[in-house]
């Protein structure tokens, strides 16, 4: 499992974003460790060592984010990439745009 917030997530203490402090906490954290496009690329570079070192025994992937990591999960998949099956948990981020173009079998879960 990769670790997205490099070591440097945000505490329970940051929910609820109820003084003016944690919205710009919050959004700073969601423009550095968590930056979507490094994200994507970082997720790719995971499944291309896959197939790098599994060759042709990986005929594809399935992928499950939470929160946050279930846009990644959305976006990595419509890149062309082995994911063929993709699940989300308590999806965030998600834009109507983003569920139109996904082509994997897909199990989403939100609470």
């Amino acid at each position: 499992m990769s670790d997205y917030f490099h070591g440097e997530a945000l505490g329970p203490s940051m929910f609820p974003s109820a003084t003016a402090e944690k919205p710009a906490a919050i959004k700073a954290f969601s423009e550095n460790p968590t930056h979507i496009p490094t994200t994507i690329k970082a997720t790719s570079r995971v499944m291309e060592n896959l197939k790098a070192s599994f060759g042709k025994s990986i005929t594809g992937l399935f992928a499950v984010g939470f929160c946050w990591v279930a846009k990644i999960v959305y976006l990595s998949e419509r890149d062309g990439t082995l994911v063929s099956v993709i699940g989300a948990a308590h999806p965030s981020f998600i834009a109507l745009e983003d569920a139109k173009v996904i082509g994997a079998a897909m199990c989403r879960l939100k609470g």
